[in-house]
């Protein structure tokens, strides 16, 4: 990989965001591996269907951790999540997406970006 490898100076945070905004040929497209920008796939998790948008921020509100805010990128039809604290640069690693949130916490799913 090239961060391993040293063949770039970014972070990996960093290099991983500018990777899945690249398409396979490596020019810049906003979307994940080939998909065109504003790509968005429906997910279904129990009786919860939502929808989630490449490169697109949230929010849901969990019943006691109150809101939260995560960022969304799409690695093919693949979510990779990583939450965030709004007004600063504090930004946790990016994980998957399976059994993160609580059914009231999709219901609550609201896009901001």
């Amino acid at each position: 990989m090239e961060v391993g490898a040293g063949k770039t100076t970014l972070a990996f945070e960093d290099w991983f965001v500018l990777r899945l905004s690249r398409t396979e040929d490596g020019e810049s497209s906003g979307g994940a591996k080939g998909i065109v920008g504003g790509h968005s796939i429906v997910f279904h998790q129990g009786p919860v269907e939502f929808e989630l948008a490449h490169g697109a921020s949230y929010t849901v509100t969990h019943p006691q951790k109150g809101i939260r805010h995560f960022k969304c990128m799409l690695d093919g039809h693949f979510p990779m999540i990583s939450f965030y604290r709004p007004g600063t640069s504090l930004r946790f690693p990016w994980i998957t997406m399976a059994r993160v949130f609580v059914a009231d916490e999709l219901r609550s799913l609201t896009r901001l970006a």
